[in-house]
């Protein structure tokens, strides 16, 4: 899993990653959050332009990306910033 303390803020923003449903296919936009938090998501594949998918919602999120499946807490998953994708986007 890949948790951290980002900056304590636990609203859901209508396009963070953990706003979406499951099987929802997206891109990233951006991503907030601590320098060794973004350091972690692109060591597995997760940036800007990434597309990444939503296997399951609630905490943790999983998700999936060009990396593999990976786990976010909530409350990491809200810091990032997505834009809707059609399905195939992400194979």
């Amino acid at each position: 899993m890949l948790g951290f303390v980002t900056n304590g803020v636990h609203e859901v923003q209508k396009d963070s990653l953990c706003a979406l449903e499951r099987d929802a296919v997206s891109t990233v936009r951006e991503i907030h959050g601590p320098e060794r938090f973004l350091d972690r998501l692109k060591s597995v594949g997760i940036v800007v332009g990434s597309h990444i998918k939503v296997l399951r919602t609630g905490c943790p999120v999983v998700v999936h990306t060009e990396g593999g499946r990976f786990c976010l807490r909530k409350e990491d998953a809200s810091q990032i910033r997505v834009d809707p994708n059609p399905a195939e986007a992400l194979a």
